[in-house]
């Protein structure tokens, strides 16, 4: 399954899921994740390593957990604020010139919703339907259904490479049958035979 392409219903999780970036992405808060997310795959189609959009998810999910602790410690402190208030100033509540904690309320909910919710869509909407398809991911890309082949060389190509390794073999051949009849003739001795079947044989 690592190595066949994804399905179409794979194909709209994947969609739904870059789709969903988009709100969090123009409230500036999704920035971070959406740009993690492709340096991962950038960098997994360079170096054909499907450990970087692991380690791209990853990354978004501490980074919401870490915008989930913070919203929760800014939480705490704006109800300690709200008690202190409450207690010295009867009427804080009722006065509508101080701050509408209601509306705070409102947006620390929203932001531990929003946290909680990309780390669940980049597991379930975008990691874990890459992570089943890995290798192919890696090879071919995300909605391509075409297996990428790569170029290799065309039989002309490995004809004349062929040839040219005939030939050679063929002159250093050649060659030694000369040197072999100049030695039987007594033209040159022994030793210099081998030093030149040396050069040739290493020659080739």
């Amino acid at each position: 399954m690592k190595n066949e392409p994804l399905i179409a219903n794979e194909h709209y999780k994947i969609f739904l899921f870059l789709l969903l970036l988009i709100p969090s992405i123009l409230l500036l808060v999704g920035i971070i994740p959406a740009l993690a997310l492709a340096i991962g795959y950038y960098l997994m189609k360079k170096n054909r390593d499907f450990s970087s959009i692991e380690a791209s998810v990853k990354a978004l999910n501490i980074y919401w957990k870490l915008i989930a602790v913070l919203t929760l410690i800014w939480a705490a402190v704006v109800a300690l604020i709200f008690v202190v208030e409450i207690r010295s100033n009867p009427g804080f509540w009722g006065n509508p010139n101080e701050v509408d904690f209601g509306i705070l309320a409102a947006w620390t909910v929203g932001l531990l919703a929003t946290a909680a919710g990309h780390i669940f869509m980049a597991e379930h909407l975008y990691s874990k339907p890459l992570r089943n398809h890995s290798e192919w991911v890696v090879a071919n890309g995300i909605f391509s259904n075409q297996l990428k082949t790569t170029p290799q060389a065309s039989p002309k190509n490995s004809i004349d490479i062929l040839q040219s390794q005939k030939l050679k073999q063929y002159s250093v051949a050649d060659e030694l049958v000369k040197w072999a009849k100049l030695k039987e003739d007594g033209h040159i001795s022994n030793d210099e035979f081998d030093e030149a079947r040396s050069k040739l044989l290493g020659r080739s």
